[in-house]
């Protein structure tokens, strides 16, 4: 292990800053003390980091515990506490883990590397853990020795070895280590797990659990191979407006490579992926629903939409007053609530040519016209041609001089207020969290 661990440290770099996830259970105390030996060899940067979670009555004598332990290293050791908000349905256990996680990736500057003492058998339940959720190839890929994580990374360098392999360290380096007393609860499900079902399957398959963990080594192979093919499908069938997927050439793929496109698509933007049953619903309620129509697909807070050919994927939209007026200083950003920011940018020769530094902005009432080509046109009119979603068009900015709309961000200036070649114009940035054109 110690041979493994020095391997890890030099492949990722001894320049950066590690953060030892300390517990203070057997796991991570083998791991600091392995790193530990490792550090004036290596000329580690190396610290600790135990989170509190305030849920054991042993909580504080943990908290000593693990500072003793660095105390004895010559380890910096930062203890967080942290607060669970429980409400009906949630899993203590999994709003431990996000507030833990969270917690550490507030200490990471740009490029650390939090490491965590997670083993073959952790890997080998997790796997199981997601056959039973039914989960798919990224599910059962299981966890990575290596991934991106908030401003670094995540490691896990201990990750080929067996559970019992470091306690054997343990015990013969007479390492002292804390049990949390919810470990032996078999209610949960990992634990029914450890307890109850890997022993009785060790019994008969001694090495079950580096027999899953190569099944999940394979499983990350073939997800690697999907997520190649993913990115291959998502440029061939991405539609014009920024981050949509044309109708029309999804349903030129196969039902499975659509569902491999949706979800590929979905995680680009970080938004959870719908169930088999919210996925079969867009496949047949969504991409087969007429061109004008309403269709739409929600999961938790996701909301999945089609307008004519093209398919959109946002959170869910959050209620605006359409009816607010702004006054806009153009020399500072503006902030719409729930909606996004305006930004004017001074550019020479183009942008609008705003005589003032105070710009009206409103939202589409009904009615409204603007100037285009010489021509008085009805805004709604041009919302259409511009392929405007309906459900965006009374949330995009309109931005108006003497009662007069002389720009919609992302879409349009009137050609009497467009800056002239030798004139400073405001080019107008648009961000939003919806999907639409964003300048």
């Amino acid at each position: 292990m110690l041979s493994a661990l020095r391997d890890f440290f030099l492949r990722h770099g001894t320049k950066r800053a590690y953060f030892i996830a300390l517990s203070g259970g057997l796991d991570s105390c083998v791991l600091l003390a392995l790193s530990a030996k490792l550090r004036e060899e290596l000329s580690l940067d190396l610290r600790a980091i135990h989170i509190n979670h305030q849920l054991s009555s042993n909580a504080a004598h943990w908290a000593r515990h693990c500072k003793t332990l660095c105390d004895a290293n010559a380890i910096d050791c930062i203890v967080h506490s942290v607060t669970l908000s429980l409400e009906a349905g949630d899993s203590t256990e999994e709003k431990a883990r996000e507030k833990r996680y969270a917690a550490f990736a507030n200490y990471l500057d740009h490029d650390a590397m939090v490491l965590t003492a997670h083993h073959q058998d952790d890997q080998a339940e997790t796997l199981l853990l997601q056959l039973l959720r039914g989960a798919g190839l990224k599910g059962l890929s299981a966890m990575p020795v290596v991934k991106p994580f908030a401003k670094g990374f995540l490691g896990r360098p201990l990750l080929s070895f067996t559970r019992s392999t470091l306690k054997q360290y343990a015990e013969e380096n007479a390492l002292c280590w804390i049990e949390d007393e919810s470990n032996a609860n078999t209610i949960l499900s990992r634990n029914f797990l450890r307890h109850e079902v890997m022993p009785l399957l060790q019994s008969r398959y001694p090495s079950v659990a580096t027999t899953l963990a190569r099944t999940a080594q394979h499983s990350a192979e073939a997800e690697s191979l999907l997520h190649e093919l993913g990115q291959q499908l998502y440029a061939c069938v991405k539609a014009p407006l920024t981050d949509t997927l044309s109708v029309t050439a999804l349903l030129q793929l196969s039902p499975a490579k659509q569902r491999l496109l949706l979800r590929h698509w979905i995680a680009r933007k970080n938004y959870p992926l719908p169930s088999t049953a919210k996925m079969e619903s867009i496949l047949h309620d969504v991409l087969t629903a007429r061109w004008d129509g309403k269709a739409s697909v929600q999961w938790g807070d996701i909301l999945l939409k089609r307008h004519r050919d093209a398919v959109y994927v946002m959170s869910s939209l959050s209620s605006h007053d359409h009816k607010e007026v702004l006054m806009w200083n153009v020399n500072e950003t503006l902030l719409i609530d729930g909606i996004g920011s305006l930004q004017a940018m001074r550019v020479l020769g183009e942008g609008l040519n705003a005589a003032s530094d105070l710009i009206r902005v409103s939202f589409r009432q009904g009615g409204e016209r603007v100037y285009q080509r010489g021509m008085r046109k009805s805004l709604k009119n041009l919302m259409q041609e511009w392929r405007v979603p309906p459900w965006l068009r009374d949330r995009i900015p309109l931005l108006s001089i003497n009662n007069t709309i002389v720009a919609v961000p992302g879409y349009f200036v009137d050609e009497r207020y467009t800056a002239k070649a030798s004139a400073m114009g405001f080019y107008l940035v648009w961000e939003t969290n919806e999907s639409q054109p964003s300048a």
